[in-house]
C-alpha cells in the first residue's frame, strides 16, 4: 500500500477522489465464502481499476479477484440535519451511490442496476431502511411488511439526525441455511482444505519416507489441528 500510494502521486492522485486500502490475500487464504460480484458504481470501479493497474505492473501473470463480503467503506452522506459519515459494507455502499443519480428506486430497479445478489440486496436495504432508527439513513414506502417486495419503494430519509458524526450501519442477520445450503456450504469447506492436507501428507512422507497408513493420517492430523481438525476419511481420498 505505501508503494500504492506513491504510485497514485505519480498518476495525478487517487482516482476519483476515493481513498482506497486494499489488502491482497493468495487464494488458498480466502474464506471459503466468497460474495458474488455485483455493478459496481463507476468512481468506484474505476478507483480498483487504478489499484489493478499498478498491482499487475508489478507482479505478472497474476489475476486480482474482489471478494466484495469482506469489503467496508466510509461514505460522506449529506442530510438536512448536516453531513454524516456512514461506515457501510461493500452492498451497501453500492446502493447508498445509486442516490447519486436518482431520488427514489423500487426494489425491483436496484436489483437490475446493481446486480447484488436478492438476498443480499434485500438484507442491506433491510438494514438501512427497516432496522435499528439510529441506522434508517433510507425510507420505505408501498410496502409495510416484513418482507421486502419488488414494488417498494426507498428514498434517502433527508430528515435524518444522529449526535454521532460516524454511524456505523450493521446489517440485519440473514435466515438460516436450508439443508441443501449446508451440504453445499460443507461441500466448498472440504474442497478448500484438500489442498492444504495434500501438501501435509507430502510433507511427513518426505520426513518419514514409509509410513503405516494409520499412521500417516494420525501424523497429518496432528499437523493441521492448529487449523482445522480434518475428517480422516477426506485424509484418506488426498492420499
Amino acid at each position: 500500500m505505501s508503494d500504492y500510494k506513491d504510485y497514485q502521486e505519480r498518476d495525478g492522485g487517487p482516482a476519483e477522489g476515493i481513498d482506497m486500502c486494499v489488502r491482497v490475500l493468495t487464494q488458498v487464504h480466502w474464506p471459503t465464502q466468497i460474495a458474488p460480484m455485483c455493478q459496481l458504481s463507476p468512481p468506484v470501479a474505476e478507483a480498483f481499476h487504478q489499484f489493478e493497474k499498478f498491482y499487475l505492473a508489478k507482479h505478472s501473470g497474476r489475476k486480482l479477484t474482489l471478494n466484495l463480503g469482506l469489503g467496508h467503506a466510509d461514505v460522506r452522506a449529506v442530510f438536512i440535519g448536516g453531513n454524516k459519515i456512514l461506515r457501510v459494507n461493500t452492498y451497501q455502499m453500492v446502493i447508498l451511490m445509486r442516490f447519486n443519480e436518482r431520488t427514489r428506486f423500487t426494489f425491483q430497479e436496484l436489483l437490475d442496476d446493481t446486480r447484488i445478489p436478492e438476498r443480499e440486496l434485500k438484507r442491506a436495504l433491510a438494514s438501512m431502511a427497516m432496522g435499528k432508527t439510529s441506522q434508517r439513513v433510507l425510507c420505505r414506502t408501498v410496502g409495510h411488511g416484513k418482507n421486502i417486495e419488488a414494488k417498494d419503494k426507498f428514498s434517502v430519509n433527508e430528515g435524518f439526525t444522529s449526535k454521532q458524526a460516524r454511524i456505523r450501519i450493521q446489517m440485519v442477520s440473514g435466515r438460516s441455511e436450508t439443508e441443501p445450503e449446508r451440504k453445499e456450504t460443507r461441500r466448498k469447506v472440504d474442497d478448500d482444505r484438500k489442498h492444504e492436507i495434500e501438501a501435509a501428507i507430502v510433507r511427513v512422507m518426505k520426513a518419514r519416507k514409509k509410513l503405516l497408513h494409520n499412521q500417516l493420517i494420525t501424523e497429518v492430523t496432528d499437523q493441521l489441528k492448529a487449523r482445522f481438525l480434518p475428517d480422516p476419511v477426506l485424509i484418506k481420498k488426498r492420499i
